[in-house]
């Protein structure tokens, strides 16, 4: 997991992100993803992750803690599913669709 730095030099916490609260956790994949935890109320913290040009999905945690073991596992998911990416001059369809199968399943496998 040595692709994930902080995103914006840590310049995003505390700032809001897309669901409205203040960024508590930013990293960003060098490959093309990012992951976000914010804390939405006393109860309900959210992670939104994405690869650039693929998906965006917000994952829904009832603890920090359990958001805090998410973050982690939602960085090492996404960062299978960057290595299943062939480069653009070797993308076909049966690898585009190896990579498709992979975002749906870590969507449905991860509310």
């Amino acid at each position: 997991m040595s692709d994930w730095y902080s995103f914006n030099d840590g310049g995003s916490i505390g700032q809001i992100g897309s669901e409205g609260e203040r960024i508590l956790d930013d990293e960003e994949n060098s490959d093309g993803a990012r992951v976000t935890v914010e804390q939405v109320s006393d109860d309900r913290w959210t992670i939104t992750c994405g690869i650039y040009g693929w998906m965006v999905h917000t994952r829904f945690f009832p603890s920090e803690t359990s958001a805090e073991i998410g973050f982690i596992e939602t960085k090492r998911e996404l960062g299978k599913i960057l290595a299943l990416m062939p480069p653009e001059d070797e993308a076909d369809d049966a690898r585009m669709l190896i990579v498709q199968d992979a975002i749906a399943t870590f969507v449905e496998s991860n509310p």
